[in-house]
């Protein structure tokens, strides 16, 4: 009985710090610049648009043409496209989207916005 009790206390443990880890490493909970880092970790600077959107295939991320977050240095950035990296639930769910622009056919900028509906 003691055994049991033990292996039950073991494996809720086990799940409660699986979610735990879950939650707490998900990169799309990283500030704006964190995220931004990440992503220029798999899409450096001088990617080609073609390995940029291999990496957008690759993780699944719903791609958009446009840029959907605010505007950066008083202007709207063009000559590239955008992508929703996810959704995480925190008081209120957070949605994250990137824009890459690119100089050519080279990534110049990476451009990561964080928004909640409604707010």
């Amino acid at each position: 009985m003691r055994r049991q009790a033990l292996i039950v206390s073991a494996a809720i443990v086990l799940l409660a710090g699986s979610l735990a880890a879950k939650v707490m490493l998900n990169p799309l909970r990283r500030s704006e610049a964190g995220v931004q880092k990440w992503l220029l970790a798999q899409t450096p600077l001088e990617s080609s648009r073609e390995q940029v959107l291999r990496v957008v295939a690759r993780r699944g991320w719903k791609m958009h043409p446009e840029y959907r977050g605010r505007f950066i240095n008083g202007r709207l950035p063009v000559g590239g496209f955008g992508a929703e990296l996810g959704t995480y639930t925190g008081v209120s769910d957070t949605k994250v989207d990137a824009y890459w622009r690119f100089n050519s056919d080279k990534l110049v900028e990476v451009y990561v916005n964080k928004w909640r509906e409604g707010f």
